[in-house]
């Protein structure tokens, strides 16, 4: 049987987003592992809407597949969300000035800050938001989601313009609104009635309408829209928090915990009206717990209309990993992109027995972060590994330990970012500066020795790592899946051990161990 030479598999991308730009759809979907724990018919049904977990378990991949599988029927209106990339550069950027900028027609006049920044205004702005996309992008398509002949559908679209204006763009988020109100030209005032320039409180003079009655007057009249056939999928990824500075910080918490009370409040209202109107969004759990943080109750939507991906296996057969399964149905999809029989045992034909004697597979999982992040470290594994390769025809150990400081590397990288939700970036640095040559394994009296060793060439390294943050970062880490206790039992997050042995023995996780050159004790 002809076999696939190794140059030609495609371990996909870390991002979802970029795999299914890069290598197609077919791949995508062949390559996708539709892990038990996902619970997609209840997304099919709509029954679930919240897609939760940490960095890299595989989020925005699902959400992928749930838009190629929705995007099957013609008469589906999906679009996706990228509330990053998408949202932040049009809305987020500008919001302050929004809130804050003198009006250009009345000197030392300022925009008033105080329907914007209430939270139920914000979560006003996101229904608002959210209606507004799928009238006009229905609108913009051949769909049928609502009655467009109806009274209440052309009112609706009327106040949409209010708001928006009548530009065709579907991603703005923030009006201008001013003293609490958005001014009107004088066409969109005309066609008000008198009714609901009263109902919403016209300025007649200034030409200007009370922004949240206007909102909820839209919210009003889109749960009274005659829904008609078309269904609608609206798939947001990419809810994080910025981590430029605490203020964007802080307002994203914000943006973030409206959105998704926002986001409960429509898709039950539509379920109630018999509405085929999904809206799916994918939370990292950094975010949620930063937003939990806040004060507000949102575990109950979370927990009974989400799910928390988590690749942790207890017990079994370690062959049975579902992030091996990733591996192979890479390799599946390779065979039949390039036009190969498909191998019935992709470890036989493409890997070596053993890596530095420890099984093939059991030497991957323990050479990944083996936990809830896994997904994208596996991909990230496996490309650097393919890197490797030269002309040899099966992945070997002399490609396995060519690739280990490229990916540990890669894998620093990535974790540094999730280091910086918590730390600045000098404590990022001085974290770095502590581990890096360490002696394994280390204890907390070693680690505050070297703390104080190292502040006589970096002054402020005690002061950044005084013995509060040194306990706080040490749990940060661990939580991280970086370091653990040696022992019998060995105490890693990914084993399902909850906390750290501050007076244990310590250890870096072995996949990064080549980027900080850890040293042993003889």
């Amino acid at each position: 049987m002809r076999k696939m030479p190794l140059n030609q598999i495609a371990f996909g991308k870390t991002d979802a987003f970029n795999e299914l730009n890069t290598f197609g759809q077919e791949y995508f979907m062949e390559s996708f592992v539709a892990n038990p724990k996902y619970h997609i018919d209840d997304f099919l049904s709509g029954s679930r809407f919240f897609v939760c977990g940490k960095k890299g378990t595989g989020k925005s991949a699902l959400l992928k597949y749930l838009e190629c599988h929705f995007l099957k029927d013609e008469s589906n209106l999906v679009f996706p969300i990228r509330f990053k990339s998408e949202i932040e550069q049009v809305d987020k950027d500008s919001f302050e000035e929004i809130a804050s900028a003198p009006d250009n027609s009345t000197k030392n006049e300022k925009y008033d800050t105080s329907s914007i920044l209430d939270q139920s205004s914000y979560v006003l702005v996101w229904k608002t938001f959210l209606i507004n996309q799928i009238i006009t992008r229905a609108s913009a398509g051949e769909y049928r989601v609502f009655n467009e002949t109806s009274t209440d559908y052309k009112l609706i679209v009327s106040l949409l313009k209010c708001i928006y204006g009548e530009s065709k763009t579907s991603s703005v988020v923030m009006p201008k609104i001013k003293k609490g109100s958005i001014e009107l030209t004088a066409a969109f005032a005309e066609n008000l009635s008198a009714s609901l320039k009263l109902e919403l409180e016209f300025d007649s003079q200034k030409k200007r309408i009370n922004y949240t009655k206007l909102s909820k007057k839209v919210y009003q009249i889109f749960s009274q829209l005659e829904f008609v056939h078309s269904p609608v999928y609206v798939l947001i990824d990419e809810l994080e928090l910025s981590v430029r500075n605490k203020y964007q910080f802080e307002k994203d918490v914000a943006l973030v915990r409206d959105l998704i009370i926002a986001i409960d409040d429509m898709n039950t209202l539509c379920s109630n009206k018999g509405m085929q109107i999904h809206t799916i969004a994918a939370i990292r759990s950094e975010v949620l717990r930063n937003v939990r943080s806040t004060g507000y109750e949102l575990t109950k939507p979370i927990e009974d209309r989400g799910i928390e991906i988590n690749w942790f296996q207890k017990g079994g057969d370690y062959k049975e990993n579902q992030l091996l399964t990733i591996i192979e149905n890479k390799i599946h999809a390779s065979e039949q992109m390039s036009g190969f029989p498909p191998s019935k045992d992709v470890w036989k034909e493409y890997f070596g027995e053993d890596i530095n004697g420890e099984e093939t597979r059991k030497y991957i999982l323990n050479n990944s972060l083996y936990r809830p992040r896994e997904p994208r470290d596996i991909i990230r594994m496996m490309s650097a590994i393919h890197n490797q390769i030269g002309t040899s025809e099966k992945f070997t150990q002399e490609a396995f330990d060519k690739a280990q400081q490229e990916y540990s590397e890669l894998m620093w990288t990535e974790i540094k970012d999730e280091l910086r939700l918590s730390y600045s970036e000098d404590e990022v640095n001085a974290i770095f500066t502590l581990l890096n040559r360490i002696t394994m394994p280390f204890t907390y009296e070693i680690l505050s020795q070297r703390i104080a060793q190292l502040g006589k060439f970096y002054p402020r390294m005690p002061e950044l790592l005084n013995s509060e943050r040194l306990t706080q970062m040490l749990n940060k880490l661990y939580e991280l899946g970086i370091i653990g206790n040696t022992g019998k039992p060995m105490n890693f997050v990914f084993l399902g051990r909850t906390a750290l042995d501050l007076l244990g023995r310590m250890v870096i996780h072995t996949p990064l161990r080549n980027y900080f050159s850890v040293q042993y004790e003889r």
